[in-house]
């Protein structure tokens, strides 16, 4: 597996150990600087969009462990989602303000930088490759 690829395996787990986290009872959630009670968190459907998010997101690792021949899509369908979910999660837990909309923007033309990464390296497309053996 090429060394960017293991990178990005590797943070693909990130919403899932976060997801975990907001297990942890007494206020391990901040919302805008601020403890936010972990009642609140999943009542307000915020805890389900992340445990969501984790799922898909870990869903897509386990597709690049294992070479197939689907988990470069997954995998980004999984980032453009989780991306996009910052907006949901805002509207979920500070109903009265809007979010701005320029970062999900910029993460998002990070995600096409990864899809380019993903579908013109020639070490990602010979580690799929090497899978159809």
């Amino acid at each position: 597996m090429p060394n960017i690829l293991k990178w990005l395996t590797a943070i693909s787990l990130v919403p899932t150990l976060f997801a975990l986290g907001t297990l942890i009872p007494n206020g391990s959630v901040k919302v805008n600087g601020r403890p936010m009670a972990n009642s609140v968190w999943w009542a307000c459907g915020a805890g389900a969009t992340v445990a969501v998010v984790a799922t898909m997101m870990t869903f897509a690792t386990l597709l690049l462990v294992q070479r197939s021949k689907y988990a470069r899509p997954v995998l980004l369908f999984a980032m453009a989602t989780t991306v996009m979910s910052g907006l949901l999660i805002n509207k979920l837990t500070e109903p009265n303000v809007t979010a701005p909309l320029w970062p999900v923007i910029v993460n998002l033309a990070t995600v096409a930088a990864i899809a380019l990464y993903l579908y013109a390296s020639k070490a990602v497309r010979k580690y799929f490759k090497s899978s159809d053996v």
